[in-house]
């Protein structure tokens, strides 16, 4: 008997393993896309999961033309309120950045806001780590200043994300930080939004 109602962040490709994992922890009511950047297996996870709500930011529907998406306005979804925290990141509408905060487990979500890859896998991603500034380290991509069109709304929308109380977090690209995340996010974020 499934447990949870699941939300699903920024989705992977989901083979028959995976969706026997999931069922097991409950049932997926929602498949979120964090930005306008990973909508990659998104349909895939709506195929597999056809009741699920679809949510993302806007301008994803000129994306992928195929799905049909809800605003990741969180608070308006019942299911939601109250058990996941939506802040989109202002000043950067290129990517449209959505910070996600799970306050029962003290876990702060993020797409691309920080990399956190300790270990590269290859030569090529180390060096394309260098390249962006994030290699064996927590930070921000470099490839934010080409998104960010109003530095001081970035800032301002990284504040709030801080002003949440996190320990734990959890990146798309990289390793999780188990505790302490909150002081380790708040130094990689100081240049953020800078031009």
């Amino acid at each position: 008997m499934a447990r949870w109602s699941l939300a699903l962040i920024s989705p992977v490709p989901i083979d028959d393993a995976l969706a026997s994992e999931l069922a097991a922890l409950g049932r997926v009511s929602h498949v979120l896309a964090p930005n306008l950047v990973h909508y990659l297996y998104l349909a895939a996870a709506k195929e597999r999961y056809p009741e699920a709500r679809l949510l993302g930011p806007s301008g994803l529907d000129r994306k992928v033309p195929s799905l049909t998406f809800e605003p990741l306005d969180l608070e308006s979804i019942p299911a939601l309120q109250g058990s996941l925290a939506a802040l989109p990141i202002e000043g950067a509408p290129k990517i449209s950045e959505t910070a996600l905060f799970h306050p029962l487990s003290r876990t702060l979500i993020v797409a691309d806001l920080v990399f956190n890859i300790e270990t590269p896998s290859s030569w090529s991603t180390a060096l394309l780590l260098s390249l962006t500034g994030t290699r064996g380290r927590l930070a921000p991509s470099r490839v934010w200043r080409l998104f960010t069109t109003d530095g001081p709304r970035v800032r301002a929308s990284c504040d709030r994300i801080l002003a949440w109380s996190f320990d734990r977090l959890i990146v798309a690209h990289g390793n999780i930080i188990p505790s302490g995340a909150k002081e380790r996010l708040g130094q990689a974020l100081t240049r953020i939004g800078a031009r």
